[in-house]
């Protein structure tokens, strides 16, 4: 995996919370895959690194056989000039205010996304507790309600790990980091999918 990132192009934040639009290109070792590329988000504040789901871009695979860079420029491209698209869907994102029930239930939903048992159709039930401490912010930066601060509480604990949880009836495991940058990706793109949802 490969991140492309341009200092000169920000996403002005308050208090510094910063960030860092990127196109990020994976490929597999063998070349029986293609090229595929994503757009992601790099905050500042936490060095964390989101993805964002977007199912047109994802349409852009390039074949390692054959290949030219006027293909390649040409997809980056088509990343670079949709960008303010992204950055409005992060505004509005920082206006839509959550109650406690639908933080909850993100939560809730972010767990059983990282479990693999979301797209299987199984609910699973994760303790009160577990579930608030994943809604704590690690930062002041981070404090609030609105979808942008909640989302990014969450997919750092979901993805960076370091916190306790436990099923209901079931003892405390120790939630680790996501190590596979695969599936870093995969749980990246779905929780944005779960979080955007929420606007409409």
């Amino acid at each position: 995996m490969i991140s492309f990132q341009n200092p000169d192009i920000m996403i002005k934040g308050a208090d510094g919370d910063d960030a860092f639009p990127r196109i990020i290109m994976t490929n597999s070792h063998d070349g029986f895959n293609s090229f595929q590329f994503a757009v992601g988000i790099f905050r500042l504040v936490c060095s964390n690194g989101l993805v964002i789901a977007d199912e047109q871009f994802d349409d852009f695979r390039i074949r390692h056989a054959g290949y030219t860079f006027e293909e390649l420029r040409e997809v980056v491209s088509k990343a670079v000039n949709d960008l303010p698209n992204k950055v409005e869907v992060l505004n509005k994102m920082k206006q839509r205010i959550l109650t406690d029930e639908e933080k909850m239930k993100l939560a809730l939903d972010a767990m059983t996304l990282r479990s693999g048992k979301l797209a299987e159709g199984t609910v699973i039930g994760y303790d009160d507790e577990t579930l608030r401490d994943m809604l704590t912010p690690k930062r002041t930066a981070d404090q609030g309600d609105d979808l942008w601060k909640v989302f990014n509480v969450i997919q750092e604990k979901v993805t960076q790990g370091g916190f306790s949880a436990a099923l209901r009836g079931a003892k405390v495991r120790k939630v680790r980091k996501i190590k596979s940058f695969e599936k870093d990706l995969k749980v990246n793109k779905e929780l944005f999918k779960l979080a955007t949802a929420l606007l409409n």
